[in-house]
């Protein structure tokens, strides 16, 4: 790894340098660090493995275009696999295109593509379980999760040594209830995750990861095969919480880009064309692009409300919990809250 960094380009050392003074010790960074080295009165702080392997990720990143590693010989996994939506199917097809062994659950759209590709099928949520070394889950929403977790039993089941990998996107309180209940020897991820299959594909899926250091770490040889970004940040329920929080800021600007594309409709101006424009200014989000195909501001919402009134609800609901105040939200809560989120099957 020194080596490596020795050799980076001095604009992205001077990142890392910036970066690292507030999350990791000076000593450790000099020796990642090519000269000139760390400034000696930067101060000195408490290092954790998540802070350090965030600086070496916007090394990985900025120098290979990946943060998780390839999958290396010797590290292929049987993986159980609970939930075959369109997301679901396409990681379960990246994972059996880097060889490892997996098991799906006999349920869901993308069964047959799952089979095709060459994994094996039970319809037993306790089955799988039981023999893999990675359960992963890709559901919908909370429900689900505790019907085959806990309802089919497939959280008891799982050996020692094994790691469940949840995808779904959820209720930090439900991760830790998870985590609190798992066998000994298990370890639990909440991998709530930012990206589509297209990304999936791409092998650059934004996981992250809340959970044990070490079981992130084992985890790497699954999700690198669809995920190009994978952040350790901290215990149980830590993924969800930075997801839900990713979320309430994507429905704010979806919320606010298609306000402003109402007035400017009123104005005689053809929304399609304005979002293009503002977004190749200071007002462009990555919100203000779906309005871009030209499909009405009404269609375009419509494609991510379910998800968006399922997870501004759990937020909403979490903050409530815990006394956090985020009325900041309020216009966003208050319109994706008057909508029903229609449920998808086990997928």
């Amino acid at each position: 790894m020194r080596q490596a960094v020795m050799n980076l380009e001095p604009s992205v050392a001077q990142q890392l340098r910036r970066l690292a003074p507030a999350i990791v010790k000076r000593d450790q960074l000099n020796q990642l660090l090519p000269p000139p080295r760390m400034l000696d009165d930067v101060p000195s702080c408490v290092p954790t493995a998540p802070a350090i392997e965030g600086v070496h990720s916007l090394w990985r990143l900025r120098s290979h275009g990946t943060v998780a590693p390839k999958q290396k010989e010797g590290l292929r996994m049987k993986i159980g696999w609970i939930g075959l939506g369109k997301i679901g199917t396409a990681m379960v097809l990246q994972l059996r295109a880097v060889g490892h062994d997996v098991t799906v659950h006999a349920r869901g759209q993308g069964l047959e593509q799952a089979r095709a590709a060459g994994a094996a099928v039970s319809d037993d949520y306790a089955t799988i379980a039981a023999a893999s070394d990675l359960l992963g889950l890709c559901l919908f929403h909370d429900d689900q999760v505790r019907d085959v977790l806990f309802g089919g039993g497939a959280l008891a089941a799982l050996p020692a040594g094994a790691i469940l990998v949840n995808h779904t996107t959820g209720s930090p309180l439900l991760a830790q209830e998870i985590a609190e209940h798992a066998p000994d020897g298990v370890a639990t991820i909440d991998a709530a995750f930012s990206g589509g299959e297209t990304t999936i594909e791409a092998g650059k899926l934004l996981v992250m990861a809340g959970g044990p250091a070490e079981a992130v770490e084992r985890a790497r040889s699954a999700l690198s095969a669809y995920a190009g970004t994978i952040v350790p940040l901290g215990g149980p329920g830590q993924g969800q919480t930075v997801k839900l929080l990713n979320n309430l800021l994507f429905a704010s600007n979806l919320h606010n880009a298609a306000s402003l594309l109402r007035i400017a409709q009123q104005q005689g101006l053809d929304p399609a064309d304005v979002a293009k424009i503002i977004g190749l200014g200071s007002g462009g989000s990555f919100a203000l692009r779906s309005f871009e195909s030209g499909s009405s501001i009404d269609d375009t919402l419509a494609r991510s409300r379910p998800y968006l009134v399922k997870d501004v609800g759990t937020l909403g609901r979490t903050a409530a919990d815990a006394a956090i105040d985020i009325s900041a939200f309020a216009a966003t809560l208050s319109f994706f809250s008057d909508h029903s989120a229609p449920q998808e099957r086990i997928s």
